[in-house]
């Protein structure tokens, strides 16, 4: 993976990694996506706010700040083709400040491509009657869009090494990225 420089409309330059196709395996998504023959980009979200280089860790601290919420997010705001959110939580409430001043949720009819929603039905982040919410809203919006819920799984099932991996579902969880991919 390398760091490149994106130009943002409010003159800031927002760092990102990307990661284009490559031979060697990763774990983590964007770089691991890129093994699969596609191009995928991990952005600094928070370069306008925090100090140049900081990312989001790959563990619980990491997780805390919204991995698949960012992606939810993004997917509502941007016209992206193809998105698929890993246990986005904080979707339904205005918890954190990217729910304000209304639930991220209330922005799905803006997702202007498709989404692929993947949850463990054990998170604690994500409530059966959150998921319930996140399933009707994409519902809603048609064909395309899907939620996929994995008995007995909790969040942050794809990164080995945590207690919540799940190898069985992060297998599932990855096929279903690569058909939305690939379709």
């Amino acid at each position: 993976m390398t760091t490149i420089s994106v130009q943002v409309c409010d003159g800031t330059v927002l760092p990102a990694y990307i990661a284009r196709p490559a031979p060697a395996a990763h774990t983590a998504p964007a770089a691991h996506t890129a093994h699969t023959a596609h191009t995928a980009i991990a952005p600094e979200f928070y370069h306008r706010s925090a100090p140049p280089g900081r990312w989001l860790p790959a563990d619980d601290e990491g997780r805390a700040e919204g991995f698949g919420h960012l992606a939810f997010l993004a997917a509502c705001s941007l016209p992206i083709d193809r998105a698929a959110v890993l246990y986005g939580g904080w979707l339904t409430a205005s918890d954190i400040p990217l729910s304000r001043p209304t639930p991220t949720l209330d922005l799905a009819p803006g997702i202007s491509g498709r989404l692929l929603y993947l949850v463990g039905e054990d998170d604690f982040l994500i409530t059966a009657g959150q998921r319930e919410q996140i399933a009707d809203a994409l519902k809603a919006l048609g064909p395309g869009h899907q939620l996929v819920s994995y008995p007995g799984v909790g969040h942050a099932f794809w990164w080995p090494g945590t207690p919540a991996y799940d190898l069985r579902a992060r297998q599932d969880a990855w096929g279903r990225i690569l058909a939305l991919l690939a379709g």
